[in-house]
């Protein structure tokens, strides 16, 4: 259901799907997404940081803070270019999607083709952008630990795909702690 006027929600507001458009219209920019919150209003994803590579495939960013958190260096709160976005409050043109060949969601069955989309997008030179200012409630995922990034299978799958085309997210530097999605440094 949308978050548009719910207290707690933090930077979620009415017009959060204008708000999703008006970056979607951006000529330099494939794929838009927002922030999915708890009934509870904590972030059940902020993006995606990825590391392909290494460890996990994915982290989702933010998880567990409150909706009106502003994050490490205020980053949960701030517009911003990320590799991927999740399928669960996305936008994009039509001709974008078509271009893109839409979703492959016959080749990741198990989850993660929303950041497959991402990255494609990526691929032509274009931009996820991530908007704290548009937010959708995910009912009964009022659990932050619930599971990221679907199954094992679906996280291989998008490593063997994608792994040596994106070994290190850019948006995500080495010497930030792999582990959480808060952008807070490795100690």
């Amino acid at each position: 259901r949308p978050d548009e006027a719910v207290p707690g929600a933090g930077p979620a507001r009415p017009g959060w799907l204008e708000e999703l458009a008006s970056h979607a219209l951006r000529p330099e920019v494939g794929v838009v997404g927002g922030r999915v919150l708890s009934p509870s209003r904590r972030v059940l994803h902020a993006g995606y940081l990825l590391d392909l590579g290494l460890e996990g495939p994915a982290v989702d960013a933010h998880r567990g803070l409150p909706a009106a958190a502003p994050g490490h260096f205020g980053r949960a709160l701030l517009v911003q270019n990320l590799s991927a976005v999740s399928a669960a409050c996305l936008a994009l043109r039509r001709e974008m999607y078509e271009a893109l060949g839409g979703l492959y969601v016959r080749s990741f069955p198990e989850g993660r083709f929303d950041v497959d989309l991402c990255l494609r997008a990526r691929e032509r030179g274009l931009r996820s952008v991530f908007t704290p200012h548009a937010a959708v409630v995910r009912p009964g995922d009022e659990d932050p630990s619930w599971p990221r990034l679907g199954t094992p299978e679906g996280q291989e799958r998008l490593r063997r795909v994608w792994g040596e085309r994106l070994p290190r997210d850019p948006y995500w530097h080495p010497e930030m702690d792999r582990r959480s999605g808060d952008f807070r440094l490795r100690l």
